[in-house]
C-alpha cells in the first residue's frame, strides 16, 4: 500500500509541476481564519471537467471549472469547504471562483468543483 500511495504522490507532485496554477484560498464566514487569504499553493484547474452523477437511477453529466487541491500544501486545519473563496492564476490572470462542493480522494487530494465569484 505505501508503494501504491508514494507512486501516487510522485505522480500528483510531476502534475502539479506541468500543469500547476498559483491560488490563493479565502475560508468563508464562520470558518477557522474566515476572510484571512492563505497563499502560496498551487493547483491544477481544468475549466470544463466533466462531472458525473446519478439521479433517481438515470445517468446525469455536465461540465463545471474544478481544482484539484494538495491538503498538504495548506496550512494545518485548513480545508477547502462549499462557500470558500478560491482564487487561480491563469495565463497571468486572477479570476475569483466559490467552491460549491469538495470531493476528497482519501488520500490528501481534494476536487474543488467551482463557481465564478
Amino acid at each position: 500500500m505505501a508503494v501504491w500511495r508514494d507512486n501516487a504522490a510522485r505522480l500528483h507532485r510531476a502534475g502539479r509541476r506541468a500543469f500547476g496554477e498559483d491560488a490563493s484560498l479565502t475560508p468563508g464566514l464562520g470558518r477557522p481564519q474566515a476572510g484571512v487569504t492563505i497563499s502560496g499553493f498551487s493547483v491544477v484547474f481544468d475549466e470544463a471537467y466533466q462531472l458525473t452523477g446519478a439521479a433517481e437511477g438515470q445517468g446525469v453529466s455536465d461540465t463545471a471549472p474544478v481544482a484539484e487541491i494538495r491538503l498538504g500544501d495548506l496550512p494545518a486545519g485548513v480545508v477547502p469547504y462549499r462557500g470558500d473563496g478560491l482564487q487561480v492564476k491563469v495565463f497571468e490572470v486572477w479570476t475569483s471562483w466559490t467552491i460549491t462542493d469538495v470531493q476528497p480522494d482519501g488520500h490528501g487530494i481534494v476536487m474543488a468543483i467551482l463557481r465564478e465569484a
